[in-house]
């Protein structure tokens, strides 16, 4: 870091960063993202500059003036200036392939929030008494929380809160103790958050690095607290919820346990979200010879068929920030060789002439054709247990996708899936980005109805406009 970034970053309590990131949160306009203001303003450059401002700034008097636009954007210049020097190298190790790390970090925060909220509800719901546990909440109760911090940040002179603000006794879902539980479990001191980096072996100047605010997305001023990104709280209480869990069982030892339960847990979810749109569902074991590899199941429809493959593939929360790639190809190799060796067999077995097959993955991977030609020159051969080699084509009509888009896609009639599908594989193989981008692009659907359906369901039951009325 050099000299101009530190004094910007001191020129400012931290928490006069995390309020100058509620503030842009409130006042972007991401439909113009020429606009580099607007473009710094997304969330993932908020949640940079917070963590940042959270780990780095020595300024300790709060005298609550905001930074300047210009200075919010001199701040994330100074970040890009800073870390665009380590790329070179590791695309110089690595190759391309390399890219689809280095964008990680830049590629969050994409998915419909209504998809995410429906999954916690879903998924997430076969967790409820190990989250009740770690957190003392259930799911239903972190939903409604979530909720009522929404509709406070909404307002724009709400920016540090304390319990009571979000609190009343005449709601279970939002009493007192409830209220106190999560802001325990979810929040963090600043003192506390750079220990915490330190025990986690994390040079707090290192400023390309994991981002402890997805796990702790409160940040506690004595009895105090403040939301420096809604958008990340959202995040951590739905799509990061693994994260939470996952710190659960290791601690209790039994994380291996957890990746067993998790897997059969997604592939359910998976066949849930198909099923609501699609009538013909196959299991594959029932299409392919025994003893042959398989992919979960085959959906059917008007003589095309779409073999289901759902991986738990997901980076390790470092990852996308140490210099190597060897996350990346230890994961696709124990995850993706063998989806496509599950999913090119299935196929053969299918009756169909217009086939496809898609590759669920429960975390992001960004650059998928990369990733692909990786594939297909490193383990053109998959070997099974017993020994037996299976040669491998990684064909066009095999697309990788994660959980979030595959929710997005199934959002559609089926019709309208499979010419998503097929305008996404008639692009050049290198201009393809993610599958959601084809559906923003041809202005369909993005979010499934069974996820909004289970949101509502919830939704309704809260009788927040109540809590609202007396508050009143």
């Amino acid at each position: 870091m050099n000299k101009d970034f530190k004094n910007l970053n001191n020129k400012y309590h931290a928490l006069e960063w995390l309020c100058k990131s509620i503030e842009r949160t409130r006042n972007r306009n991401l439909s113009d993202l020429n606009n580099r203001a607007n473009l710094y303003a997304k969330t993932e450059f908020l949640i940079i500059m917070s963590d940042i401002a959270l780990r780095i700034s020595q300024n300790t008097k709060f005298k609550g003036k905001i930074p300047t636009n210009q200075e919010f954007v001199d701040f994330i210049n100074f970040y890009i200036g800073t870390e665009s020097d380590k790329s070179a190298p590791l695309i110089k190790n690595h190759g391309i392939l390399a890219l689809s790390l280095m964008v990680h970090e830049q590629n969050k925060y994409i998915y419909p929030e209504m998809n995410l909220i429906g999954r916690m509800l879903i998924l997430y719901r076969e967790y409820e008494e190990d989250i009740e546990r770690l957190t003392g909440l259930k799911i239903n109760d972190i939903l409604a929380i979530l909720l009522e911090l929404k509709g406070q940040y909404d307002n724009s002179d709400f920016f540090i809160f304390e319990e009571e603000t979000i609190s009343y006794d005449g709601l279970d879902i939002l009493t007192r103790e409830k209220i106190k539980k999560f802001l325990n479990y979810f929040s963090i001191t600043i003192k506390d958050y750079k220990i915490k980096l330190k025990e986690l072996g994390f040079d707090k100047n290192k400023l390309y690095s994991f981002r402890l605010l997805e796990r702790y997305p409160i940040i506690k001023i004595d009895n105090k607290y403040i939301v420096p990104s809604i958008d990340n709280l959202s995040y951590s209480l739905t799509f990061n919820l693994n994260i939470h869990l996952l710190e659960h069982y290791a601690n209790i030892g039994k994380g291996g346990k957890y990746h067993h339960t998790l897997g059969y847990h997604f592939e359910n979810y998976i066949e849930k979200l198909s099923k609501h749109v699609f009538e013909d569902i196959t299991l594959a074991s029932e299409i392919v010879p025994k003893d042959t590899l398989n992919s979960e199941f085959v959906i059917n429809y008007d003589g095309s068929s779409i073999a289901v493959e759902v991986k738990k593939f997901n980076f390790r929360r470092d990852s996308a920030f140490k210099n190597s790639i060897e996350d990346l190809k230890e994961l696709s190799e124990r995850h993706l060789v063998k989806a496509f060796a599950q999913i090119e067999t299935t196929l053969k077995y299918v009756d169909t002439t217009n086939n496809f097959g898609i590759i669920v993955i429960f975390g992001d991977l960004n650059m998928h054709s990369m990733v692909k030609d990786y594939l297909q020159k490193e383990y053109p051969i998959y070997k099974k247990d017993n020994g037996e080699e299976i040669s491998l084509e990684y064909p066009d009509n095999i697309i990788i996708m994660s959980v979030g888009t595959y929710e997005s896609l199934l959002s559609n009639t089926p019709e309208d899936i499979f010419k998503i599908i097929k305008t996404y594989l008639a692009k050049e193989k290198n201009q393809r980005g993610d599958v959601l981008q084809t559906i923003s692009a041809m202005e369909k659907a993005a979010t499934h109805q069974l996820l909004k359906d289970t949101y509502k369901q919830v939704f309704d039951s809260f009788e927040l406009e109540k809590y609202h009325t007396d508050k009143e």
